[in-house]
């Protein structure tokens, strides 16, 4: 039987609603964590709108990683080159995430930059996979945060928005795994800017399909009215032809 205790009085009562000795209301508090017996799986609570969790029964170990992501949590970052003195903006696919193993061991990792290196507030920060907690929180707190990193043979850098995603996702990462009191806004800031991102996009591909159906349309009234129009000069050129000879 549940052990219902009142947050008050800390009286034990035999059900949920008002305290049987003060009165006060007790509710049922959902836990949003699950208990599990492999030492791989994580429990922990996280923001379902904007983090998932995958969990490999033959490694025994979960990852947490961005729900957004494709193809299992990979973000494509929007980035730039210099090329011949103008930015190149193109992008480029990074997965942030983080691992718990089945031998209790955790951490954060970034990967898919090569040569990555953070900059922020003065500090630089090797992206050698592995996140340490210090460059996490300095990702976190930092004013200014700079990425940067190789690619075919070229320094890349991340764009002002793809900056702010970053540090927004790193945010939540630190919120959910290491300090709940801290970032407790950036989970619904990620959510919101990406909730507006697909809104916009399902709209232009909406507003696509109707331009396609509308050009259908078009087309099945173009092919109707051309075999009419050349029915009507057939005839009419009967016409003048038979008046002609007559």
């Amino acid at each position: 039987m549940e052990t219902i205790i009142c947050p008050n009085c800390g009286a034990e009562n035999s059900h949920y609603g008002r305290c049987e000795y003060c009165g006060t209301e007790i509710n049922r508090t959902i836990d949003t964590t699950k208990e599990y017996t492999s030492h791989g799986k994580h429990k922990v609570s996280f923001d379902e709108r904007v983090l998932s969790q995958k969990y490999d029964k033959f490694e025994d170990e979960t990852e947490t990683f961005f729900k957004y992501g494709e193809d299992g949590g990979w973000i494509r970052f929007g980035v730039y080159t210099k090329y011949r003195g103008d930015d190149l903006h193109t992008d480029e696919r990074v997965l942030f995430g983080y691992r718990h193993k089945k031998d209790g061991s955790e951490y954060f990792f970034i990967s898919g930059l090569y040569d990555g290196i953070v900059h922020a507030d003065g500090m630089n920060f090797k992206i050698d996979y592995r996140v340490s907690e210090e460059m996490l929180a300095a990702i976190c707190s930092s004013r200014k945060v700079e990425v940067k990193f190789r690619r075919a043979y070229e320094d890349a850098f991340f764009d002002e928005e793809s900056i702010w995603v970053f540090v927004k996702l790193a945010q939540v990462f630190y919120n959910t795994f290491i300090d709940k009191s801290v970032y407790t806004g950036s989970a619904d800031k990620l959510y919101q800017f990406y909730e507006k991102k697909i809104t916009a996009k399902t709209n232009q591909q909406k507003q696509e399909h109707e331009q396609i159906q509308r050009s259908i349309k078009n087309e099945k009234r173009l092919s109707c009215i051309i075999p009419l129009i050349i029915l009507i000069v057939l005839i009419v050129g009967g016409i003048l032809k038979f008046i002609y000879k007559w």
